[in-house]
């Protein structure tokens, strides 16, 4: 029968492993010394010795022979720390080369960031500069109109994230209790005049109970009243619709009626409420207006104030507000001077009762809020 390849012994194979391992090492090494010959050889050349190195070998005396040797062995530990620094230097190029390819592109996306940013801004900017145009409410498409109405959100939002949420020093009324703020007026070269409110304030709820408050406010003022409160929970996202709104206060009838959009961001430690309005005036504080429309964008951010302590539990909240209104005419109006003048004069004087009643409403909304949070 035919016989199979005969399977070499395991000690066999072991030591030929140790074999080709020996000679692997010597190998090395003689490469090593033919290298540190051919070096020794050059650096003779160089000083004006042309001897053989065979007669030079002839000649060596056992004291030269174990200078030689002691050399060589310095030689090679010089040669083998050469070769690793060798290798190492190629190692540490590979990875600056790595680290100049990723700063070269993290520059051309800030470059490219910047310029997007510097575009949003410009665009932002040349928005707010237009004149902004008056709404037919009942003829315009209502999706026209809140498109328009996002885009104005949008523009706000980017406005209160540039100045990180913060409201301007010189128009901020800064109060320990509840308010609107200081009305004031001013007098823009494109938009006319405009009305505007600032204020920053401290309520001891916490963030939670605040935010329901005040959502509930935004909802009673657009004229939104159901019987049940929970009906008017926090909403998130993004909110459209319609709204009447008609007051009687000491004699004096305002109603108006218009369109709103509303974007809620909910954070961590934060609550933004954004919203563009555009209603047309009926009536303002006993005086009636005809052809008259006031733009309005407001925001109302509540931050969460962590309290120093075990457990940092928060029990109370910033809060500050902005409204911007801007009174629009129809083209067909000729007395919008006259008109203006009297809406500013009516804001003027319903001003500080409006506050008072706000401020009341405010004041019993936090504290059932406070009540439901509490006790169920």
């Amino acid at each position: 029968m035919p016989m199979g390849p005969v399977k070499p012994k395991p000690k066999r194979v072991r030591r030929e492993k140790r074999e080709l391992a020996y000679l692997r090492d010597l190998v090395g090494k003689l490469e090593n010394k033919v290298t540190l010959l051919r070096s020794k050889r050059l650096n003779r050349l160089k000083t004006g010795c042309h001897d053989t190195g065979i007669s030079t070998a002839s000649h060596v005396s056992p004291s030269n022979s174990e200078f030689s040797s002691a050399w060589m062995g310095l030689a090679a530990l010089q040669l083998r720390d050469r070769s690793l620094a060798v290798e190492r230097n190629q190692k540490l190029r590979c990875s600056i080369g790595g680290y100049v390819d990723l700063v070269c592109k993290l520059q051309q996306l800030t470059k490219k960031y910047t310029a997007q940013e510097r575009e949003i801004s410009e665009c932002a900017s040349q928005a707010h500069t237009m004149h902004h145009k008056f709404w037919d409410l009942l003829a315009n498409a209502d999706e026209e109109i809140f498109a328009d109405q996002l885009a104005a959100v949008a523009r706000l939002r980017l406005e209160l994230q540039q100045r990180g949420y913060q409201l301007p020093t010189t128009a901020l009324s800064v109060n320990w209790g509840l308010s609107r703020g200081h009305m004031m007026v001013k007098q823009d070269g494109n938009n006319g005049v405009v009305l505007e409110m600032h204020c920053g304030t401290t309520v001891p709820f916490n963030l939670d109970v605040a935010a329901r408050a005040y959502w509930r406010f935004f909802c009673v003022e657009h004229g939104e009243i159901p019987a049940d409160s929970s009906a008017t929970s926090l909403s998130k996202g993004t909110i459209a619709n319609s709204f009447s709104l008609r007051l009687e206060f000491e004699g004096l009838v305002s109603e108006v009626s218009g369109k709103y959009t509303c974007q809620v961001n909910v954070d961590e430690d934060k609550i933004t409420i954004t919203w563009v309005e555009h209603a047309d005036v009926l009536a303002f504080g006993g005086v009636v207006f005809n052809g008259l429309q006031y733009q309005k964008r407001a925001s109302m951010t509540l931050c969460r104030v962590l309290r120093e302590g075990p457990g940092n539990q928060s029990t109370s909240t910033v809060v500050h507000t902005y409204f911007q209104t801007i009174p629009v005419f129809h083209d067909s109006i000729a007395d919008k001077l006259q008109q203006t003048q009297a809406f500013v004069d009516s804001a003027y004087r319903s001003h500080s009762k409006l506050n008072k009643i706000v401020c009341q409403h405010m004041s019993n909304l936090l504290l059932e809020e406070d009540w439901k949070a509490t006790f169920g």
